[in-house]
């Protein structure tokens, strides 16, 4: 007998769960969640979604984005009543009804209990910089140009201290209803790219505005606004007044996920769905 699932919201009985990687540029989105009145990832995914599908249907993502930022991985599940469509369809069928800056990357079918939330156990955002230089046309909505120098080897320094399992209050810019601020923050990388370069984050999860906020603090070290002892107080401190600067979302991008998947084979058909 076929597993079902059942909404708790709804009542719904769902036989098939859908997973897929997508990638966007989230520059005329207010975010990935759905606003009123306002365009959104979400509801542009669903609503191409519904298209191949024909039943309505509910995407839930592994973390949720906001205006301006930009994904080059994110996970995406959706449940299914009654559609008997391949996984291939919301492939290429869904990206034929998509924006240009919204694209499906990977589409499988997976265990009916698959939700993109619960499954991902650890991410990493990628946040470009670059310093003393003009702001250029071409890479206005994807690089943060600082105008001052900044000291990367103390930024990198720095850095460290964040790393290990803390409270991160200091670093969320809006509260929530969520009472749990730890959070584990495994790695902090620097790289080069061409004239820029990035800060990568990889956390088994974030607060909201953390990664912007933490960027914007080493940036205020780097510039020597802020020194590595206040680093070591502003966690202590749990307060967001004692933390840096909120970097531009424009130079943030969900970078990777890390998450734990079972993929569901057609035996009948073949097809790895």
């Amino acid at each position: 007998m076929e597993k079902q699932k059942k909404s708790r919201r709804s009542g719904k009985k769902y036989n098939r769960t859908i997973a897929l990687e997508i990638q966007y540029e989230g520059t005329r989105y207010c975010g990935w969640q759905r606003q009123e009145r306002q365009s959104s990832v979400q509801q542009c995914l669903e609503e191409a979604i519904q298209k191949v599908a024909n039943e309505e249907i509910v995407c839930f993502a592994s973390g949720r984005t906001d205006a301006g930022v930009h994904a080059r991985k994110q996970l995406v599940s959706f449940s299914l009543e009654s559609c008997g469509a391949r996984s291939s369809a919301f492939l290429t069928g869904v990206n034929q009804f998509l924006p240009e800056d919204i694209r499906v990357l990977v589409a499988q079918e997976v265990d009916v209990d698959f939700n993109a939330i619960s499954q991902t156990y650890s991410k990493s955002y990628r946040f470009f910089l670059r310093s003393q230089a003009r702001s250029e046309v071409f890479f206005r909505n994807y690089v943060w140009n600082v105008r001052d120098a900044l000291d990367r080897k103390l930024m990198e320094r720095a850095s460290q201290i964040f790393i290990g399992k803390h409270d991160f209050s200091c670093f969320q810019t809006h509260k929530t209803e969520r009472n749990n601020h730890v959070r584990t923050l495994e790695r902090i990388d620097f790289g080069d790219c061409g004239d820029y370069f990035y800060i990568e984050l990889q956390a088994d999860g974030f607060l909201r505005h953390m990664v912007r906020a933490l960027v914007g603090t080493l940036v205020d070290i780097g510039r020597a606004k802020m020194s590595i002892l206040d680093c070591m107080n502003m966690i202590e401190s749990r307060d967001r007044g004692f933390a840096g600067q909120t970097a531009p979302a424009h130079g943030l991008f969900l970078w990777d996920i890390f998450y734990h998947l079972e993929v569901k084979q057609n035996t009948s058909s073949g097809d790895t769905i």
